[in-house]
């Protein structure tokens, strides 16, 4: 179930932190703590193959985590999981999430650390997820899974650590042949940064008021 469709945004993501849950799923991540939580469907085709797959996700306030926390209950935990549906005719290989990218500075002001996975939820098919740590010049967190998700396998639980909560950013799965793009969570931007952007929508009203 898409929290998109619903029409979920900044404020409404902001409420659900104070601690409003939401329906319950199947999978482990959308069945637990976390309090913002959900499955997003990807899909496409091409003369490749075609694209078949679901990433549940969640994310947790600190020290909510019931596994191993990277962060050890100090930042909010962001968790996926990647499943390979039937139709699905290339293993899956890779798991993208957009984070917060500053390019006019180079920088990511989301604030993301600790990107890892969980080895308390192994996946099942042997696709080891190879997990690239988020830096200062990274505007994604990226996972390659090597040899790659069979249909009807699952990755592990993968994670990286923040200490901003989440809003719904672009997001990408992709098997080698196909990809396609939708919305998962991921930090919001410091409390200083947007504030900063406040300032600039007030001065551009007002310059449009005095004009």
């Amino acid at each position: 179930m898409s929290l998109r469709g619903r029409g979920i945004g900044l404020a409404s993501v902001l409420v659900l932190a104070w601690g409003w849950a939401l329906p319950a799923h199947a999978g482990i991540l959308t069945t637990g703590a976390g309090f913002l939580k959900g499955t997003e469907h990807f899909a496409g085709s091409s003369s490749l193959g075609s694209l078949d797959a679901n990433v549940d996700y969640a994310v947790y306030a600190p020290g909510n985590y019931p596994g191993t926390d990277p962060s050890s209950g100090h930042e909010f935990v962001y968790a996926y999981q990647i499943f390979a549906l039937g139709d699905a005719t290339l293993p899956l290989s890779t798991l993208t999430v957009g984070v917060a990218y500053d390019s006019s500075t180079s920088t990511n002001v989301s604030g993301g650390h600790n990107a890892t996975y969980d080895p308390a939820y192994p996946d099942n098919t042997g696709a080891h997820p190879i997990v690239e740590s988020l830096t200062p010049s990274s505007s994604s967190f990226l996972s390659l899974f090597a040899p790659g998700i069979s249909p009807g396998g699952h990755s592990a639980i993968l994670l990286f650590t923040s200490p901003n909560p989440p809003t719904f950013t672009s997001a990408s799965v992709q098997n080698g042949g196909v990809s396609d793009q939708e919305l998962l969570p991921s930090p919001i931007p410091e409390p200083g940064t947007l504030a900063l952007a406040g300032i600039g929508a007030g001065l551009v009203l007002v310059r449009r008021r005095r004009a």
